[in-house]
């Protein structure tokens, strides 16, 4: 696999850019992209009209760690009232809003040198899955794809197979020269869209 950063974003966050899934999270080696802050800047210039932004959520030792969401999917992903709960319960300011949300969890990213258990709601795993990871402390799992699966590994499953065909087709369109940015601001974007998830 290529390592520049669209084919990153491409196999890694396609799910998000296509906008079937409302976050992804990108680990990105510092000395391989040194100038991520400005890469950043223009991919949320141009693709936040598309309703994309990109968050560097942490410097963790030698690694950037990046967000990529749809801010107004992640927000609602984010409304269930068991969601809330567990995010009250971990001090998320909940008036805030999806900005709020986001600066308390670098806070906690940064703060407990590891994964809070509550990220995986933001990148739209099943609360489910999230509950059953934490209470079996990653063990013991009914299905291990994009996540560890604790219940309805079927409905996972399926689930799984639509993010890879969609991630495949971005992949190959960044592939064949195209660029993140063109893909989905420019003249065919709707068809790269339809294209990425016409299996969904």
């Amino acid at each position: 696999m290529n390592h520049t950063l669209d084919h990153l974003l491409a196999f890694h966050c396609g799910p998000t850019l296509a906008g079937i899934k409302p976050a992804n999270l990108l680990s990105l080696d510092q000395a391989a992209y040194p100038d991520l802050n400005d890469q950043i800047q223009k991919y949320n210039y141009f693709l936040g009209q598309c309703g994309l932004q990109f968050e560097i959520m942490c410097r963790c030792k030698d690694h950037w760690l990046l967000l990529v969401f749809r801010r107004e999917m992640l927000e609602k992903s984010l409304q269930g009232n068991n969601i809330r709960i567990i995010l009250q319960q971990t001090g998320y300011p909940l008036q805030e809003g999806v900005n709020g949300w986001i600066t308390h969890l670098k806070k906690r990213l940064s703060s407990r040198g590891g994964f809070p258990h509550e990220i995986g709601l933001f990148l739209g795993y099943p609360i489910e899955d999230v509950l059953g990871f934490q209470e079996k402390q990653g063990k013991d799992y009914l299905l291990c794809g994009h996540w560890k699966v604790y219940a309805n590994p079927e409905k996972a499953k399926r689930l799984f197979e639509r993010y890879d065909r969609c991630r495949k087709a971005i992949y190959r369109r960044v592939e064949q020269g195209d660029s993140i940015i063109r893909v989905f601001c420019g003249a065919h974007s709707e068809y790269v869209l339809k294209e990425a998830c016409r299996y969904a």
